[in-house]
C-alpha cells in the first residue's frame, strides 16, 4: 500500500508492516500506536517502558521482562509467554485471537502470538498467523 509523504507516522508504520505481513493496514494500527507511545516514553528518559494496546505490546527495558500470553479459556492461557533479556529490546509482541478478540479474524486460534523488532510488524504478523490457522480437533486451535 502506497502512503503519501505527508501521512501521519502511525499510518506509515501500519501500512509498511501490513504490506510485509500480507494483511490490511488496520491490522497494524494498534501495534504502531504502541510503538509511538513507547518512543515517547524513551524520549523522557524511561529505562523500562512497556505499552500494551489491546494485545499489542511495544517494550524496551534495561532489565529482563516476562510476558504471558492470554488465550481466554485455553488451558495454556497465562502459562505460555516470552522471557525477554535486555539485549532483546526494543521489540514488539502481538497476539491475535479468533476466540478472545473483538476484531474480525478468519482463522481459528485461541491466541497467535508473534514477536518482532517492531510492534506494528508483530501486530500485522499475528493477524496473518491467526487468519491462516484452520481446522483441527474441535476447531479453534489449542484449547
Amino acid at each position: 500500500m502506497e502512503v503519501e509523504d505527508w501521512a501521519p507516522q502511525v499510518v506509515k508504520r501500519a501500512a509498511e508492516a501490513a504490506l510485509k505481513a500480507g494483511v490490511g493496514p488496520m491490522a497494524a494500527i494498534p501495534g504502531a500506536l504502541a510503538e509511538l507511545a513507547l518512543e515517547a516514553l524513551i524520549e523522557t528518559g524511561a529505562r523500562v517502558g512497556l505499552v500494551e494496546n489491546g494485545g499489542e505490546i511495544a517494550a524496551s527495558s534495561d532489565r529482563p521482562l516476562t510476558l504471558a500470553v492470554y488465550a481466554g479459556g485455553s488451558p495454556l492461557s497465562g502459562r505460555v509467554g516470552f522471557h525477554l533479556a535486555p539485549e532483546d529490546f526494543p521489540l514488539g509482541v502481538a497476539t491475535s485471537s479468533a476466540t478472545v478478540s473483538q476484531a474480525i479474524n478468519f482463522g481459528e486460534t485461541c491466541a497467535a502470538a508473534v514477536g518482532a523488532d517492531a510492534a506494528a510488524l508483530a501486530d500485522a504478523a499475528a493477524k496473518a498467523v491467526c487468519d491462516a490457522v484452520k481446522g483441527g480437533a474441535g476447531g479453534g486451535g489449542l484449547r
